[in-house]
């Protein structure tokens, strides 16, 4: 579960990546749009969480009703891109800043306790790991197989 923030923003992002590629890739942002309705409506509890992913499902669908569908992949492309980046930032928030702006034991601290793995070698192999499946989605997308 310490893994999951960072490794699951990652795979999240690839899926959202790729969903372009599959049968219904015209359709991507409305597939978006469906998944964050039904997170929201399952986990959201707080209202502001609720509006904002209400307004952005709306906003997903809106948008796939109204562009082309190169738009429609590439707005997918770039969702999921700025998911797998996400992590790779955080990633290196605490690769760089370490405790200094965290109040808390980070994921990779209580990694470390448990497996006594250094904390720096567990942000390295999550580093690695979201650079490499970044960089093969990148690949892919710029290989024109559709």
């Amino acid at each position: 579960i310490l893994n999951g923030g960072y490794l699951g923003s990652v795979i999240l992002g690839a899926f959202v990546y790729l969903l372009p590629y599959g049968r219904f890739g015209r359709y991507a942002p409305m597939i978006l749009a469906a998944l964050l309705l039904l997170i929201a409506i399952l986990w959201v509890r707080d209202f502001f969480t609720m509006i904002f992913s209400l307004g952005l499902s709306l906003g997903l669908a809106l948008i796939n009703l109204s562009v082309s569908n190169s738009s429609a992949m590439f707005i997918a492309k770039f969702i999921g891109s700025c998911c797998i980046l996400y992590s790779v930032l955080n990633i290196d928030s605490h690769f760089r800043y370490g405790r200094m702006f965290f109040n808390r034991q980070t994921d990779d601290q209580e990694l470390a306790k448990l497996t006594k793995i250094p904390a720096r070698l567990w942000q390295l192999v999550w580093l690695i790991i979201s650079l490499v499946i970044f960089l093969l989605l990148i690949r892919f997308g710029l290989s024109g197989t559709y």
